[in-house]
């Protein structure tokens, strides 16, 4: 963000109904919108419309925004809340079968379940193994995982920006790593995943 955009100002502008000022918002703040739900919304899903409703939601929420904390802060809050709604509306549970996977994917399969992660055939394949064990999963449990294993985020940090406390982030994690080893079980015994 420019050392001349204030947040405070800017959402007070807003809330008068300034488009001028609600398009430099968007603006400033659009890379941390991308970042945020290319990296929680699979790519098969419409990241572009998460994208507006995040804006939507912050501009029918501006008058909440207290500039005692970071711009980013609030921003991060809903949008995370925009991409776990997403999740929720188009929830589906597919059944994945071991022949619904590449070659790859069954490589890192068999590497992950002898846990021999110099065997795994490429990176690629692995992530997109774990994509598709994620979907397993309800979506906040995903996003809790995603966020504390693969992005290293504290509990602190992910109970801030999920509303939750952190025991009940420690909670759920530890009961989606046991679903996903369920899951990843279950697959490398061709039993559908649930």
């Amino acid at each position: 963000m420019t050392a001349a955009f204030d947040p405070a100002t800017c959402l007070a502008r807003i809330r008068s109904g300034d488009e001028a000022e609600a398009r430099r918002f968007v603006e400033a703040t659009a890379p941390l919108v991308a970042k945020i739900v290319r990296a929680y919304v699979p790519k098969h899903l419409d990241r572009a419309a998460c994208e507006q409703e995040t804006y939507l939601r912050a501009f029918a929420r501006c008058d909440q925004y207290r500039s005692e904390a970071p711009l980013e802060h609030w921003l991060s809050r809903i949008a995370v809340r925009v991409c776990l709604d997403e999740l929720r509306r188009r929830r589906r549970r597919p059944e994945l079968r071991r022949s619904d996977l590449d070659d790859h994917e069954q490589v890192a399969l068999d590497a992950a379940a002898r846990d021999d992660s110099r065997s795994t055939p490429a990176a690629t394949a692995a992530r997109e193994l774990v994509e598709k064990l994620l979907t397993s999963l309800d979506p906040e449990d995903a996003l809790i995982v995603r966020m504390l294993d693969m992005e290293e985020r504290s509990t602190k940090e992910i109970a801030g920006l999920l509303g939750r406390t952190r025991t009940a982030v420690k909670v759920r994690a530890f009961r989606a790593r046991r679903r996903l080893r369920a899951a990843l079980d279950r697959l490398s015994s061709d039993r559908p995943l649930k």
